[in-house]
């Protein structure tokens, strides 16, 4: 079954929400927290790559998805490659807002509208993402984490390190957290397992050099809109102004 076929079939599963709030859960204690030491990832590289996130749940229900990736300083644009019907999203850091790029509604065809968020912690616009948030976060505080040494990790040499958190709701279980970050200050790869659930995020078809500044801007001919948007309304607006 192909990655979209699989994706599909969760999605349409009613244990969905549920899954993905116990990944979510785990994943929060593993990584959360915040610091002002130094963080073991370069947020100024400049690069462009793909992200693969495999998780399993409950009664081995699995979550496939994959995202590409374009970082410069300032700036992260997160774009789904399979899927014409979830968002991209824009993090700009330096003007601390996120913009929801929303693909075009075929019911509403020519409507093009993008949204504008305060840019706070990073998370609750998708899972995929507030993995990579959280990990981000948890790599601020490298003297968390337990240095296993060196790893090759898709042909990339890596300096494995691993954190162990308590479940708080569970006595002598934990959520093991392992981290493979190359000399460029990228996260190559990341494990996280605990009670029923576990967790593999890779980084693959890396790029490393400058991304071109139209990436980090919502495209041309799409209009900002609020947070609720009425389609059919937008769509009558701009029948009566292509009449026009």
């Amino acid at each position: 079954m192909s990655l979209e076929n699989r994706i599909a079939a969760m999605n349409s599963s009613s244990n969905k929400s549920k899954f993905r709030s116990r990944i979510r859960a785990c994943l929060l204690f593993a990584v959360a927290g915040a610091s002002n030491a130094e963080s073991l990832l370069d947020a100024n590289a400049e690069f462009s790559a793909t992200s693969y996130l495999d998780s399993t749940g409950p009664g081995a229900l699995s979550y496939q998805h994959a995202m590409t990736i374009q970082q410069a300083p300032g700036m992260v644009r997160f774009q789904p490659p399979e899927s014409k019907e979830q968002s991209t999203l824009i993090f700009r850091y330096d003007k601390s807002i996120v913009w929801t790029i929303i693909p075009e509604n075929r019911l509403y065809p020519g409507v093009r509208k993008y949204q504008e968020f305060e840019l706070r912690n990073g998370t609750g616009f998708d899972s995929h993402v507030d993995t990579l948030m959280r990990a981000s976060v948890a790599l601020k505080k490298p003297e968390e984490l337990q240095n296993l040494g060196e790893d090759t990790i898709n042909g990339y040499v890596t300096t494995h390190y691993q954190k162990r958190d308590p479940v708080p709701w569970l006595t002598n279980e934990f959520v093991v957290t392992d981290y493979w970050i190359n000399d460029a200050g990228l996260l190559i790869k990341m494990t996280a397992s605990g009670p029923d659930v576990s967790s593999t995020m890779e980084m693959k078809d890396i790029q490393l050099g400058k991304q071109p500044e139209y990436l980090f801007v919502p495209p041309p001919g799409y209009e900002k809109a609020g947070h609720f948007i009425n389609w059919a309304e937008e769509k009558k607006k701009l029948d009566a102004a292509d009449r026009n």
